[in-house]
């Protein structure tokens, strides 16, 4: 079985297509609002950027007032350093959606996230039945003046649903740029409150203003030997150089469900890319471009070689399979092997999609 990942622009919402019997059959998953998927999905939504059947996007090309660029390897500053409680404090976002808060972490396996790559920061809070209250992006927006036109709403304006009659209640999509940052997310009042979320996403935007005066937006400009935004296609007529016939590979993701316009832009941006390949061991690679400081987050580790990468390691995972995870210095790949492959043949397949991703 084959998936594809494919992420509205104007919503926010991805939807995951399943390949059977040469047949795409579409699966769009119903408004969830569950923390524990949520929370993975920070980190890899719309991993199977960029998004089907569109043209990759260009790395952005930040203004003269920009940032210096990032030397190899060198970690970004993520805004409101990195501290979600420095932005917005939990009292704050239950005051905004009249009820009790918990935050919720977004970090998942030391991974890098698109967002972190461009200097971003994601939070979130839950609440109730361990439902989504609040999910956020931010982003410094310098340089990323294309990418948030085209993943804006109709007229600059939330797209909302679950309203009562008199409009109080129910969520919304929304993104504006505040004190030079692109917020963007969902958000969610509670039932009974009769507050207009539309209301309290203005009183998020002013809170974010005030902050940001001590956390001035500071734009991210990618170092030297990033990656280039491709495609899955692409990638695998590079590989197919070392291993003809069995280099079919697709774009894909198992994550879905509620993000927001932040995600999918930061995704297709950055070249945040996730293959599964149809060879005899059905590999599942993923591509981080400028991530290249994120492998000493990783830890339950082991050191491997992986030709070509300056530092690689592998962790085992509970389903038997094995994640190998390197970098070029600038740049990182994963590889899922499945229970009962040789780490040393997966790493062999790293090798050469590294090799294909840096062109």
């Amino acid at each position: 079985m084959l998936e594809r990942l494919d992420c509205d622009r104007g919503t926010g919402w991805c939807f995951r297509h399943v390949l059977r019997d040469d047949t795409f059959f579409d699966m769009p998953r119903l408004p969830s609002l569950v923390a524990a998927a949520a929370a993975a999905l920070f980190l890899a939504a719309c991993a199977s950027s960029p998004v089907a059947g569109e043209p990759a996007t260009t790395p952005v090309a930040l203004g003269a007032t920009a940032a210096a660029t990032l030397a190899p390897g060198e970690q970004p500053s993520f805004a409101f350093a990195g501290d979600c409680d420095s932005m917005v404090t939990e009292a704050e976002i239950e005051d905004l959606v009249g009820a009790d808060v918990t935050p919720l972490s977004v970090q998942s396996s030391g991974r890098a996230s698109a967002v972190e790559v461009l200097g971003g920061l994601a939070c979130g809070w839950g609440g109730g039945d361990y439902a989504w209250y609040v999910a956020l992006t931010v982003i410094p927006a310098e340089g990323l003046e294309a990418a948030i036109a085209e993943y804006s709403y109709p007229g600059g304006q939330p797209y909302c649903w679950g309203q009562n009659d008199v409009g109080t209640e129910g969520a919304c999509y929304f993104g504006r740029v505040v004190a030079g940052y692109w917020l963007a997310g969902v958000f969610q009042v509670e039932r009974g409150t009769g507050l207009f979320p539309t209301d309290s996403i203005d009183g998020l935007a002013a809170i974010v203003e005030e902050r940001a005066t001590d956390h001035p937006a500071t734009p991210v400009a990618f170092p030297a030997g990033m990656w280039k935004p491709m495609q899955c296609g692409a990638l695998s007529a590079g590989v197919a150089e070392k291993y003809p016939g069995e280099s079919g590979a697709v774009s894909g993701t198992t994550l879905t469900g509620l993000v927001g316009p932040g995600v999918p832009a930061a995704t297709v941006t950055v070249g945040e890319l996730r293959c599964n390949w149809s060879n005899s061991h059905r590999f599942v690679t993923e591509l981080m471009p400028g991530a290249g400081w994120a492998i000493d987050r990783l830890t339950d580790t082991a050191p491997i070689v992986v030709d070509g990468a300056v530092a690689a390691v592998v962790q085992q995972e509970d389903d038997g399979s094995a994640r190998i995870t390197a970098t070029d210095g600038v740049n990182l790949a994963w590889i899922t092997a499945p229970e009962g492959v040789s780490e040393v043949e997966a790493a062999a397949f790293l090798a050469a999609v590294m090799q294909a991703a840096a062109g």
